[in-house]
C-alpha cells in the first residue's frame, strides 16, 4: 500500500514538473525559471516587472496599481515562474516600463484620470508610512539613493518626497530617470535567450545594473501624446513650484527616460551591491573560532563530568591495557555509580506522550536535513538570489521528499520506545500533518492580517492553499508513509535493560535544575548569534545574505553543541536519580529556538525601534514570521540533541555490567 502511494506521488510530482503543464511561464517546480543567463541585441525590447509597494522594513506590501499609475497596453498581468513565487503571493505584475537595449530615450507614458479625494488621501497615507515602489529588470531589483534618510543605496524608490513641507501635501514621483549598466559580450561569444548562437555576429549585452533617480515634474504635456512617444527630458529641478502636487481634480502625467552605460561588471558580480554589508572575513572567522573554542571547553567539561560517573567496567573496555596508575585514576565515587545503577530498571520506561515525542523528533530530523542541504548547496555556489521565492521553492521541494527521512526516524523511535511497531501508521499520519498544519495555521493568521489591511499578498491564497493541499496528499504523505513502512519492516530495537514492573519513586523537583538547563541551553545559541544578526538585518532591510560558508560552519557548531549539552544534562539527571530523561533531553537543545525568538524580539525593539512607531501593524507580521523560524530551529535542534542522548544512553547501559 505504501509503495503504491509512493509511486502515485512520484507520478503526480512528475506531472507537476512537466513543462507542458506549465501555463503563462509558470512551473510548479522549476527552480531555474527566470534565473538563466540572458543577453540582448542592440534595440531589443525588455520590460520591467513591478512588485507591490512595501514599507522600509518590507512588511505589509500593497498593490502598486491601487494608486494612480499607468498600466501596460495589454493590461497588468501577474508574473510567477515557480511555486515559491505563487506561495509568496507577492503580487508581482507586468509594468509599462519598456527598455530598448542600448538606446537612450525619453518617453511619455500616460496621463491619469482626475484624482479623487480618496486618491489624494491614499497617497498621503502611503507617504506618511514610507512606502517604496519596487521594480525588477532581468531579475535585478531596482536601486536608488535614499535622499530622505541614510543617503545610501536602497531597494526601490519612495513614492513621494518625505521631507517636503507642508506635511499635508503630496508631491508625487511621476518622472523616473533610469540608468542601466550593460556588460558588452564579444561579438561571437553571446548566446540568445533560447541558448542558441544567433546567426548574426552582432554585439550582445548583459544587464548588470538597474538604477533610478526619481523626481517630480509638473510641466504640461501635449494632449495628443501617446504611450512611448518621445519627449524632451524634464530638468527635474529641486523646486517646490516645479513639483507635481496631488490635488483633487488634477491629472498626473507619468514619463521616464533611460540612459545606458557600458560597465566592466561581469554577470557573476552583478549581485555584489545587493548583498548585506558584513564584517571583514577575518573578523567573522574570529567569531567562528571563538564559538569553536567555547565548544571545545564544553566538550572538555563534558568529558570530565562523564569520566567521573562512568562505570569502571565500561572504562576498562574502552581503555584496555591501561596501567595500574591509570586504573586508579578511573576509580570514582561509588555512591554516584550506585544511584546510576538503581534506576537502570526505569531509565528505558516509555515516556509520557510517547507518540508526540516520536513525531517531534522525526519532524525535527526532517527539518534539520532540509536546512543542512540548503546551506550546503548555498556554500557550493547554488545561492543565486533570483528569482524571488527560489529559496522557498527549494525548501518545499526538499521537505516534500525528505518526508521519507522523517517517517523513518519517527517510526524507528516509536519501535524503540514501545518495543513494537503497532500503530506506526498513526505516527506517520501525525508526522505528515503536524508541522504543515502549524505552518498553514500561522500563515493563515498572517494572511488575515494582510487581508484586513487590503494587502496584495492576500490575492492568490486560494490557489496557494489548493496547491499545497495537493502536494501534501500526493507527495508528502506517501513519502512519509514509505519511510515509516521501511522502518516498520526492521526488527524492533529492544532496550538493553529490562524495565521494572513498578516505577521507582522520582526525586523531588528542584528549580535549580531547570535554571541550569535554561542556562546551558544558551551555549548552542551563542554559536549562531553572529549569523542570526546578519540574517535578520538582511531580511528586514531588503538585502541578500551572502556568507553561506560561515553559516555552514555556525550550523555544524550548533549541531555539535546541541548534542553535547543534551548528553551533559541527561547524564547529570540520571545520576541524580531522575529516570524521566526523555523530554528533558529534547527540551534542552530545543531552548535554542526560544532564544532565537527572544533575540528576534530584541532586534525588533532595539534595532528597528524607529520602524515600530511608523508601521505598528507590521509588528504582527514580524512576530509571526519570527515564531515560524524559531519553531523550525527548536525542532531541528531538539531532534539532534535527543538522538545524541538516546544513542549515548543505550550505549552506556548496553556496555555496562549492572
Amino acid at each position: 500500500m505504501a509503495a503504491g502511494a509512493w509511486l502515485s506521488g512520484i507520478a503526480v510530482f512528475l506531472l507537476l514538473c512537466c513543462p507542458a503543464c506549465s501555463c503563462h511561464g509558470f512551473s510548479f517546480f522549476n527552480p531555474a525559471a527566470g534565473s538563466r543567463r540572458r543577453s540582448y541585441l542592440q534595440g531589443e525590447e525588455v520590460y520591467a516587472v513591478v512588485a507591490p509597494m512595501a514599507t522600509r522594513v518590507n512588511t505589509l506590501p500593497v498593490d502598486y496599481y491601487a494608486l494612480p499609475s499607468c498600466k501596460p497596453q495589454q493590461g497588468a498581468r501577474p508574473v510567477a515562474h515557480h511555486l515559491g513565487e505563487l506561495l509568496l503571493s507577492d503580487g508581482t505584475q507586468t509594468s509599462p516600463y519598456r527598455f530598448r537595449i542600448n538606446v537612450n530615450e525619453s518617453l511619455f507614458l500616460c496621463t491619469t484620470d482626475p484624482l479623487t479625494a480618496r486618491d489624494v488621501s491614499l497617497l498621503l497615507w502611503r507617504k506618511f508610512h514610507h512606502y517604496a515602489v519596487h521594480m525588477v529588470l532581468d531579475d535585478l531589483p531596482l536601486l536608488s539613493l535614499d535622499l530622505d534618510y541614510s543617503f545610501k543605496l536602497m531597494r526601490g524608490y519612495f513614492l513621494s518626497h518625505m521631507r517636503v513641507y507642508p506635511v499635508d501635501w503630496v508631491y508625487v514621483i511621476n518622472h523616473l530617470k533610469f540608468r542601466i549598466l550593460l556588460h558588452e559580450l564579444p561579438a561571437s561569444g553571446g548566446e540568445g535567450n533560447e541558448g542558441k548562437t544567433p546567426a548574426s555576429s552582432a554585439t550582445r549585452y548583459e544587464i548588470v545594473g538597474f538604477e533610478v533617480v526619481p523626481c517630480s515634474d509638473r510641466a504640461p504635456r501635449p494632449a495628443e501624446l501617446g504611450m512611448y512617444h518621445s519627449i524632451d527630458p524634464p530638468g527635474c529641478r529641486w523646486d517646490l513650484d516645479a513639483f507635481a502636487k496631488a490635488e483633487s481634480g488634477e491629472r498626473l502625467t507619468f514619463t521616464y527616460e533611460v540612459e545606458y552605460l557600458i560597465s566592466n561588471v561581469s554577470w557573476s558580480s552583478r549581485w555584489d551591491r545587493y548583498y548585506v554589508k558584513t564584517k571583514p572575513a577575518s573578523a567573522r572567522a574570529v567569531s567562528v573560532l571563538t564559538s569553536l573554542s567555547m565548544l571545545l571547553i564544553l566538550a572538555a567539561l563534558s568529558s570530565v563530568k562523564l569520566s567521573r560517573w562512568t562505570p569502571r567496567d565500561l572504562i576498562t573496555r574502552l581503555f584496555r591495557g591501561a596501567s595500574d596508575n591509570e586504573s586508579m585514576l578511573l576509580r570514582r565515587e561509588e555512591e554516584g555509580i550506585r544511584e546510576w545503577k538503581l534506576i537502570a530498571g526505569d531509565v528505558f520506561r516509555a515516556p509520557g506522550f510517547a507518540k508526540l515525542l516520536c513525531v517531534a523528533v522525526g519532524t525535527g530530523a526532517e527539518i534539520g536535513m532540509v536546512a543542512l542541504i540548503c546551506i550546503v548547496l548555498a556554500a557550493l555556489g547554488f545561492n543565486y538570489p533570483a528569482p524571488r521565492g527560489i529559496l522557498l521553492t527549494w525548501v518545499l521541494l526538499l521537505y516534500l521528499f525528505f518526508g521519507f527521512i522523517g517517517g523513518y526516524v519517527g517510526v524507528w523511535l516509536w519501535g524503540s520506545v514501545t518495543g513494537n511497531y503497532r500503530g506506526w501508521r498513526s505516527v506517520c499520519y501525525w508526522m505528515a500533518a503536524s508541522w504543515p498544519g502549524v505552518i498553514l495555521s500561522l500563515a493563515g493568521l498572517l494572511n488575515l492580517v494582510y487581508w484586513g489591511k487590503g494587502s496584495s499578498f492576500a490575492s492568490a491564497t486560494v490557489a496557494s492553499y489548493l496547491c499545497l493541499l495537493a502536494l501534501w496528499a500526493c507527495v508528502l504523505l506517501p513519502s512519509t508513509c514509505c519511510g515509516g513502512f521501511l522502518a516498520a519492516k526492521r526488527k524492533p530495537v529492544h532496550s538493553p535493560v529490562e524495565t521494572n514492573a513498578v516505577p521507582r519513586k522520582m526525586p523531588p523537583r528542584q528549580l535549580r535544575s531547570w535554571l541550569l538547563i535554561f542556562a546551558v541551553a544558551y551555549l548552542p545559541f551563542s554559536c549562531i548569534l553572529g549569523e542570526l544578526f546578519l540574517i535578520l538585518h538582511s531580511i528586514c532591510h531588503g538585502w541578500y545574505y551572502s556568507s553561506p560558508m560561515f553559516l555552514l560552519a555556525a550550523t555544524l557548531l550548533l549541531a555539535t553543541a546541541c548534542g553535547l549539552t543534551s548528553v551533559l544534562i541527561t547524564y547529570n539527571r540520571i545520576n541524580a536519580g531522575d529516570w524521566k530523561w526523555w523530554w528533558k533531553s529534547l527540551l534542552v537543545p530545543g531552548f535554542t529556538g526560544i532564544y532565537v525568538f527572544l533575540y528576534a524580539i530584541k532586534y525588533l525593539v532595539f534595532n528597528l525601534r524607529g520602524f515600530v512607531s511608523e508601521a505598528s501593524l507590521s509588528i504582527t507580521v514580524y512576530v509571526l514570521c519570527s515564531l515560524i523560524a524559531a519553531l523550525a530551529v527548536m525542532l531541528a535542534s531538539a531532534s539532534v540533541g535527543f538522538l545524541t542522548s538516546f544513542c549515548f544512553i543505550r550505549f552506556l547501559y548496553a556496555s555496562s555490567k549492572l
